[in-house]
């Protein structure tokens, strides 16, 4: 098992296999931001599971929570850490809905950056969890190694346990699995930057 998504591995006999199927799909699922489960028993068979994220969108959200019943901010500076091109402008709009600034990432290096440059305070991070370069556990470990504190939000299509304890363990403030309702965000947004530490 640990060598099936391994390019030109196959157990199959020359001239039978290229080894190259299981690699392409995790390929095409990993771009898509999904993740596969493996569930394999001898002489019983494999399953494989693939779980995509749902469509995220502006409009999805606000089918499920009117904007006048959220809680608003207060003009605070977000960074929204997302690869996903449509996610990161429907989270940009939907943030500047509820009355804050916003600030733009395509990955964890670059959120990096951006954190080092911006002059005036950021006072939240909200962050995708698989992304190239960097990915969100990456960008948050390397922020606690920098003794950074600043409150981090996980957005995740699927998080599985230990990713959570994880997350726990590096003092991220809450998660919320993707796509979440606006009132979802909205109320993890106003809590994480009134209280110190939360979970979803």
């Amino acid at each position: 098992l640990p060598r099936i998504f391994e390019p030109f591995f196959t157990t199959k006999p020359p001239g039978k296999g290229t080894g190259l199927g299981l690699a392409q799909v995790y390929g095409i699922v990993t771009q898509h931001n999904g993740y596969i489960k493996i569930d394999s028993q001898p002489q019983n068979g494999t399953v494989f599971t693939i779980y995509l994220p749902l469509h995220f969108s502006t409009e999805t959200m606000l089918l499920e929570g009117e904007l006048d019943q959220t809680e608003q901010g207060a003009g605070e500076t977000i960074l929204i850490v997302e690869d996903n091109e449509s996610t990161r402008e429907a989270l940009l709009a939907t943030l500047e809905m509820l009355n804050y600034r916003t600030l733009a990432a395509q990955n964890g290096r670059e959120a990096l950056e951006v954190l080092a440059k911006h002059q005036s305070p950021i006072a939240m991070i909200v962050s995708d969890m698989l992304m190239p370069e960097m990915s969100g556990i990456e960008l948050v470990t390397a922020l606690r190694q920098e003794n950074n504190d600043i409150p981090i939000v996980i957005l995740s299509g699927y998080l599985l346990e230990d990713d959570l304890e994880t997350l726990r363990q590096l003092n991220v403030t809450g998660w919320l699995n993707k796509p979440p309702t606006l009132k979802q965000l909205a109320a993890l947004l106003y809590k994480t930057l009134h209280t110190s530490t939360i979970q979803s």
